[in-house]
């Protein structure tokens, strides 16, 4: 019976024979590390939305599929949301709030 020898990822990593021209230019691309500080509050933003607890993923289920969302920021740190929606028996819904 022949045996195939064993190859490791290791084995088949690709080299390079020189750095990519923008190389150089990727410490700068990190949205945290520039002076827009409306980007390092939107990162905040989403990564609070994606941190849903319990209770807040309920709510969201009952909206169904969502067709769409928007959010708007309003004054005193308060964003606006519209949620349009298809539910498990095919009706839509449109809910809005902040």
């Amino acid at each position: 019976m022949l045996r195939w020898p064993r190859i490791r990822a290791a084995d088949l990593a690709v080299r390079l024979r020189k750095a990519n021209p923008y190389e150089a230019l990727l410490p700068f691309t990190d949205p945290v590390k520039d002076e827009f500080e409306c980007e390092k509050q939107a990162i905040e933003i989403l990564r609070r939305l994606r941190s849903l607890t319990a209770e807040q993923r309920a709510w969201r289920d009952r909206f169904g599929t969502a067709r769409y969302t928007r959010f708007y920021p309003l004054s005193e740190d308060r964003v606006r949301f519209e949620v349009a929606s298809i539910d498990s028996i095919g009706a839509h819904h449109y809910r809005t709030g902040h």
